[in-house]
């Protein structure tokens, strides 16, 4: 049996833990709060955003190269990376310290999250924001450059890829503390993000906004469950990911 003042010890720890989780979710939703009042109530803050965004547009896409376009075209289609994805949910199962019905919890609440994150941004928010991509936005569609006629569709906001991408990537740096992966998949993301303003088919607003979705859903979800089910983080650095990833690039690189 646990000794009395380990048990205390155990709870004090609890009830920091708890106490800090409630204090972060009480500023995420502050911050949350006072966006959305500024906004409702500066309507003149959009316009001026939105100003910023078309200079920024111009400014961070540009006609590279034969070469870029296929570089950056390839990179940012999701199928390019089935294996690393792949590659990262064995990674998570294998090393899961939990019983199959864990890891199953496991994957399934994995799935689940990249569902709403992919609905939630593209069939909730982009219908009802509205924002046109730059590619159809008459003020600024001129004057960007376009890979192999490429647009995307009507509505840009928020990035779909953006969301999807980094609430996944944020997920899996919960799971794996290794500075080494984590920085891999940060690097991932973040040219993930940068390909969709390259193709020109969406502003810097549209992907930093859906960066910022994805990141607080996934931080929210992963500390909400993990009082209910199997969560876990390991400091195990699996260099199948490293390896898919530099393969995945250096093929891409040789295709282009």
């Amino acid at each position: 049996m646990m000794e009395p003042t380990m048990q205390v010890e155990t709870c004090k720890a609890h009830q920091k833990r708890f106490i800090w989780l409630s204090k972060c979710e009480l500023v995420v939703s502050n911050a949350l709060s006072v966006i959305a009042v500024l906004i409702l109530v500066r309507g003149d803050i959009l316009p001026v955003l939105d100003s910023v965004d078309k200079q920024l547009i111009v400014f961070l896409n540009f006609d590279g190269s034969p070469m870029a376009d296929h570089f950056w075209k390839a990179y940012s289609c999701l199928w390019t990376w089935i294996l690393l994805i792949g590659m990262t949910l064995y990674a998570c199962m294998k090393n899961h310290p939990g019983s199959l019905r864990d890891r199953v919890l496991f994957l399934f609440a994995t799935v689940l999250l990249v569902v709403v994150l992919d609905q939630l941004s593209s069939g909730i928010i982009k219908p009802l924001a509205g924002r046109l991509r730059p590619s159809h936005d008459p003020a600024v569609d001129g004057l960007l450059y376009y890979v192999n006629g490429y647009r995307g569709g009507l509505y840009g906001f928020v990035s779909g890829h953006a969301t999807n991408i980094v609430g996944l990537v944020t997920w899996m740096c919960f799971v794996f503390r290794d500075s080494l992966i984590r920085i891999v998949l940060v690097i991932f993301a973040a040219m993930m993000c940068y390909s969709r303003i390259y193709l020109g088919v969406h502003y810097l607003g549209d992907v930093l906004c859906g960066g910022l979705l994805g990141f607080g859903i996934s931080w929210m979800a992963f500390h909400y469950l993990k009082g209910r089910i199997h969560l876990y983080s390991t400091n195990h650095r699996p260099y199948g990911i490293i390896v898919v990833y530099g393969l995945t690039l250096v093929a891409i690189v040789l295709i282009a």
